[in-house]
């Protein structure tokens, strides 16, 4: 039945002529008790009468369409926003199953109308054959846009000017708060494919260096954890450590780590250097980019 409506929802909006959309019924579904029944007057459509004829459901137009209205309205409101930021845009392309739907090309057509909108044929597999691609030449994607924030943990000290809110209280420990996340990149945001970037931190003493790396859909992370009642809509998952030791006798000059990270095209890449008594260590690790 999802197969079905999957390839029906691509027709919204043509000319056909059609009224009505007709997708099978599956054997099990007229097993229901008052099955045809609850298809009668559905209180959002009101008028509007879905008819069970010939094992399949005839759904007015008017329904179907109903149904995607909001994710469109979403749409433009995403693109409208990204082009209210002055980033110069002349073309917008359509890729996706539903992009096939006259209903989605036009509603962009009527938004944007000093916009080129390109709907290309087969703008379902468009997704399938750039990840294709991407798989055989991830060179040729030299930048993008990063959907998620990657960032460390970091101390740093309190401020009692600036850091004056319950959840700020929450994360004090002594002098200083804890879990703070210290961001490489944001959401919303481009990277270029290998570029490198410096960070110093400071270690953890005792013998251990010890970096832990978060990403998280949040476009303005402040901590890494908090707690359940300051808990924000999206929380940091943590990726990965990058871990080192030395003699816990000694001690790291400048007590500093300093962090190279590179995006690679799948993943972070990150390079711990520090330096004890003249001596520089090296450790490396590789954390697989949130999808």
């Amino acid at each position: 039945m999802q197969q079905n409506f999957e390839f029906q929802k691509r027709s919204i909006g043509d000319n056909t002529g059609k009224r009505c959309v007709y997708i099978p019924i599956p054997e099990c579904c007229r097993q229901i008790p008052d099955f045809e029944k609850k298809f009668n007057d559905p209180a959002k459509y009101p008028g509007l009468n879905l008819k069970v004829n010939r094992g399949k459901i005839e759904f007015p137009n008017e329904i179907i369409e109903g149904m995607f209205l909001e994710i469109i309205y979403k749409i433009k409101k995403h693109v409208g926003g990204l082009l209210d930021q002055n980033i110069f845009v002349d073309a917008i392309l359509l890729v996706g199953g539903f992009s096939e739907s006259k209903l989605i090309y036009n509603s962009m057509q009527d938004s944007f109308p000093n916009i080129t909108i390109l709907n290309p044929p087969e703008c379902g597999l468009s997704v399938l054959k750039g990840s294709v691609l991407y798989g055989y030449q991830p060179q040729q994607i030299a930048k993008r846009v990063s959907r998620y924030s990657y960032g460390f943990s970091i101390r740093m000290p309190f401020d009692p000017d600036v850091h004056r809110s319950e959840r700020d209280l929450a994360h004090k420990v002594g002098s200083e708060l804890e879990d703070v996340f210290r961001p490489i990149i944001l959401a919303g945001e481009t990277v270029v494919a290998n570029e490198v970037r410096e960070y110093k931190c400071r270690t953890a003493g005792s013998g251990l260096i010890q970096v832990e790396f978060y990403g998280t859909r949040d476009s303005n992370p402040k901590y890494v954890h908090d707690h359940e009642q300051f808990k924000p809509e999206f929380p940091c998952l943590h990726i990965g450590d990058i871990v080192g030791e030395y003699d816990s006798d000694e001690q790291p000059d400048n007590n500093e780590v300093l962090l190279r990270v590179a995006f690679g095209h799948t993943q972070l890449n990150v390079t711990a250097e520090f330096v004890v008594n003249g001596q520089i260590h090296l450790m490396n690790a590789s954390f697989e980019l949130l999808i």
